[in-house]
């Protein structure tokens, strides 16, 4: 019998009813006898009877029985059971690896011949386990003492796949204390010596924090900052969820009675979508020479299965005009990993199989993501490095996998003369059953080339993918071209999972709660939210002091009759100085540095000196600094942007004059220091060499905002209602500017 602990009643409790609720078997574990779980000791992870009762089963020959022997049975499970001694992320890649591909064995006929150990494409033929208060005896343990014990482990075929530990809401921090936990289980907190049983985390998919109303997942080699929640049920309607656990929803919406919890259970534990997420959303990615498991957000998996769900609707011929769409998810929220999970998953649903996929990118590092992908899928990744390639493989009959970079089917190479794309052949396959995935969809010299592909490609599915505010000139452009939105992904809700950090960049006026003096201290709470009491009465007293009000040189009654009557605007004034002496990352002039231009990230190489040829040049889709100038690599950079930007800005200017109904006097280019723009008295605008490595939607909010002074110099309802006639979705870049400004700098 449990315990009746706060930590039993209100989560782990719960947690298990819901997952019998999904169809879940249940077993109390226990601290004494091994084989209530189905284990002769404690030291064993796997529940070895059913593991092998289940690769009997599911592995069938061709009339649909069952093959192996128990000789057989045996020499698999092996297989799985002795991965040999590894570290702990070696261990679970080839697990995991194991799980996907199965292994090979030697049948009756002398030939070898595959064997499974999950059936993916019948999830309901698998068994599914949980057990809570699992007991592990890490090798070291004797008696009674060392073990660890999960509160809740999942098991399918009897293989652990997912670990979860339960936290009582009465504590502080439930869901940093069950994370240090589950380090602690798995040997990853870096202590000197072992404190855990790291043989349970050899199998593991998902580690999971939780607490009564919240939840957030992790994997192997995840630390606190890495856990997530999971905010959506896909592919099952909330509302389901809510009846399957007997919740009243009233008058109010079901996404508001599903607690953070609940919503991880439904969204990644059910036994279905478990599966889904281990066949094809799990990818190990190795970077700086250390190995990483990834597993999907909740964003990147609702974009998948909706994108999936307008592929099958299209084979229906009422819906065979739905020919793509747009899929938005904010910068840093994993579109390119979206895609790969997209061909991942593709791949396993027959009806979709035959599809030819052309993936277009200026992201190398996509390639080797989609090369792993072809692998598991069992086909080649063509890689057309000209158009003339593209061509041959568009040409060719069947499914293929076709990945292709922007910068190898244009005619320039330097990102100034991006608009030269090279002409593809017209109706080069007119078969309905290719699908394009085009990586940053709003970019105006990807769109040469996406109308070009349409040309060739007439019939195809399109997909464009994209993280920034859309043009407004390109916006009808890509949705002419793409369709609708598929999914959204903005940035309010990434920093909401703290995905994207928030960054105070530019004013304060999205501030709206703050409407009089009497809310100072709100204002004031919310900017310095995360300093502490001394900080914050610091710089209190840096802007409030007697001293520097008895020093003016005006009569105290007049400056107490101003700062009464613009006290807000003084203090939001000054928070705002305070909150943008943020500490930047220092770019490092050597090669491998990422630097922008026009929103690209290009890295920088280094290189000889070569006479005639400038110091810093962007060329082949990366910068090249002659050595003998990385000294003052800076000031290299920073010359680079100016002599550029006064064209960019020439072309914006030209279009908008008309829309503004003024002109500037004169236009020049300087640092402006934390300030993208400024418009004098005399009319004449100044603008940051920075703006240079914008995105050109943040490019054309900067250069209207400025012009906008021109008619109206001060920040009022008149300045912002012309702004919004120009530019309906302002808010959204100024916002962006707000929160990712800081990043485009040196």
């Amino acid at each position: 019998m449990p315990q009746l602990t706060p930590e039993y009643i209100y989560t782990e409790k719960p947690t298990i009813d819901q997952l019998i609720g999904m169809g879940w078997q249940y077993i109390a574990g226990s601290w004494d006898n091994p084989q209530v779980t189905g284990r002769e000791n404690f030291k064993q992870v796997l529940i070895s009877d059913r593991l092998k009762t289940a690769i009997k089963r599911i592995n069938l020959d061709d009339n649909g029985t069952p093959w192996l022997d128990d000789t057989q049975v045996n020499a698999a499970a092996s297989q799985l059971e002795r991965l040999g001694a590894q570290r702990l992320m070696e261990a679970n890649q080839t697990a995991t690896e194991l799980l996907l591909k199965g292994t090979t064995i030697l049948g009756q006929d002398g030939k070898q011949h595959t064997v499974h150990f999950i059936d993916f494409e019948h999830p309901e033929n698998n068994d599914f386990l949980a057990i809570n208060q699992y007991r592990v005896d890490p090798p070291w343990a004797t008696g009674n003492r060392g073990f660890i014990v999960p509160d809740i482990v999942l098991f399918v075929n009897g293989i652990p796949l997912v670990v979860i530990e339960c936290k009582s809401p009465n504590l502080d921090h439930p869901i940093t204390e069950a994370i240090r936990d589950l380090l602690q289980y798995s040997n990853q907190r870096g202590s000197s010596q072992p404190e855990g049983a790291e043989k349970l985390f050899h199998y593991n998919q998902l580690t999971i924090a939780a607490s009564a109303k919240r939840a957030a997942a992790g994997t192997i080699g995840a630390n606190y900052e890495h856990y997530v929640e999971w905010k959506d049920t896909t592919p099952r309607p909330i509302d389901e969820i809510v009846a399957e656990l007997g919740i009243t929803v009233s008058d109010r919406l079901a996404s508001n009675i599903l607690n953070s919890r609940q919503m991880l259970v439904a969204g990644m534990l059910h036994p279905a979508n478990l599966l889904d997420i281990l066949q094809n959303f799990t990818l190990f990615k190795t970077t700086g020479g250390r190995t990483i498991k990834i597993v999907p957000r909740y964003q990147q998996y609702r974009a998948v299965y909706k994108t999936i769900e307008l592929l099958i609707n299209r084979q229906n011929p009422l819906n065979s005009k739905s020919n793509g769409g747009i899929i938005w998810h904010t910068q840093g929220s994993g579109k390119s990993l979206t895609m790969v999970y997209l061909i991942r998953k593709i791949r396993t649903i027959p009806a979709l199989r035959r599809f030819k996929i052309v993936v277009v990118t200026d992201r190398t590092d996509l390639e080797k993501q989609l090369s792993d992908t072809a692998i598991l899928t069992g086909e080649p990744l063509q890689r057309a490095k000209t158009v003339k390639k593209l061509e041959d493989y568009l040409k060719q009959p069947g499914a293929g996998l076709i990945f292709g970079t922007i910068q190898k089917f244009k005619g320039g190479e330097d990102a100034e003369e991006e608009e030269q794309i090279e002409a593809i052949q017209k109706n080069l396959n007119p078969s309905p059953d290719i699908l394009i995935l085009i990586d940053e969809a709003h970019r105006s010299h990807a769109s040469i080339l996406h109308a070009n592909l349409l040309e060739a490609l007439p019939n195809c599915v399109r997909i464009g993918f994209t993280g920034t505010p859309i043009v407004k000139a390109a916006k009808k452009t890509t949705q002419q071209i793409f369709g609708n939105f598929i999914d959204r992904y903005n940035i309010r809700q990434s920093q909401e999972d703290s995905v994207t950090l928030p960054i105070l960049y530019e004013g304060l006026e999205a501030r709206g709660a703050v409407t009089s003096g009497d809310d100072l201290d709100k204002l004031f709470d919310i900017i310095f939210h995360d300093k502490t009491p001394e900080e914050r009465a610091q710089i209190k007293a840096k802007y409030a002091t007697k001293t520097q009000v008895s020093e003016a040189r005006v009569p105290i009654e007049t400056l107490e009759k101003v700062v009464g009557e613009k006290r807000l605007w003084i203090y939001s004034k000054l928070l705002k100085k305070e909150s943008l002496n943020l500490p930047t990352a220092v770019k490092k002039y050597v090669s491998g540095e990422k630097f922008y231009y026009l929103g690209r990230s290009y890295r920088l190489k280094l290189i000889d000196s070569v006479k005639g040829q400038p110091s810093l040049r962007l060329y082949q889709s990366r910068f090249e600094l002659q050595r003998e100038a990385q000294a003052r690599g800076r000031e290299e950079f920073i010359k680079w942007y100016g002599d550029r930007l006064p064209k960019i800005l020439d072309t914006q200017i030209a279009v908008f004059v008309k829309h503004v109904g003024a002109s500037p006097h004169f236009v020049q280019v300087r640092e402006l220091g934390y300030r993208w723009g400024s418009c004098g008295h005399k009319g004449d605008l100044c603008f940051h060499w920075r703006v240079a490595m914008l995105p050109p939607a943040m490019i054309e909010y900067v250069v209207v905002h400025e012009l906008v002074h021109l008619i109206e110099p001060h920040h009022e309802r008149e300045f912002w209602d012309k702004l919004a006639q120009i530019l309906p979705d302002f808010e959204e870049r100024k916002r962006f500017l707000a929160e990712n400004g800081v990043n485009y700098d040196l």
